[in-house]
């Protein structure tokens, strides 16, 4: 392995499995992953629009039970390749991958830039929406952003005598893009900042903090 390889190494040894916006292992595994099952399937399976790869528990339970799995070889080489040849090779495609999209310097190599979020305007207007957002999670993570679509409304409550909670959404209430508060709450809600909830006990109760006032007059 050359340095960089044992860096990438040594990050996915000590991984956790999880996909904040910071993590260099997740965005190596992501990419890692996506090649190894091109590399195993596209052969057999070479028109995406006309056939889906096997699901990836299918894929996983391949490599944990049946490691040397005639699906692993390439056809198209007089060779007969194993898995160690295709995790191997899919390795150092994801390493070049990431390098050419992010630079050398594995410190950059950022789950947040590797895979960016993008939130699509209800009616697909362009210009309407906002596309490289920098956030966590993952399909197939609890916090299941795939990128494009996942869980947008996060809060947590302390239950208690009184519960507490807190929350965050992204973008402004009104819809509006002439509003300046449009993409309110966009970059908190990429950063997880959860603003205070407040819960009401009565129907009378008063609302506190700024407010708006709307009077219709009659034309």
């Amino acid at each position: 392995l050359t340095e960089g390889q044992q860096t990438i190494a040594a990050a996915l040894t000590g991984w956790k499995y999880d996909f904040p916006t910071n993590s260099m292992p997740a965005a190596f595994f992501d990419v890692w992953w996506t090649r190894l099952e091109e590399a195993i399937w596209s052969e057999k399976f070479p028109d995406p629009k006309a056939y889906m790869y096997p699901p990836i528990s299918r894929t996983v339970r391949l490599i944990l039970e049946e490691p040397d799995s005639r699906h692993f070889d390439q056809l198209a080489t007089p060779e007969k390749e194993t898995l160690a040849d295709r995790a191997w090779a899919s390795f150092q495609a994801a390493e070049m991958d990431l390098t050419v999209r992010l630079g050398a310097d594995h410190s950059a190599w950022t789950w947040g830039r590797s895979r960016t979020t993008r939130f699509q305007h209800a009616g697909r207007i362009p210009g309407l929406g906002r596309d490289a957002i920098e956030a966590p999670g993952h399909r197939f993570s609890i916090y299941a952003n795939t990128g494009k679509h996942g869980p947008v409304w996060k809060m947590v409550v302390a239950l208690g005598p009184k519960p507490e909670a807190w929350g965050i959404y992204p973008g402004g209430q009104s819809g509006d893009p002439a509003s300046a508060r449009y993409e309110e709450f966009v970059d908190r809600w990429a950063r997880s900042e959860l603003r205070p909830l407040r819960l009401l006990e009565t129907a009378h109760e008063p609302l506190s903090g700024p407010s708006t006032t709307v009077v219709l007059e009659a034309m």
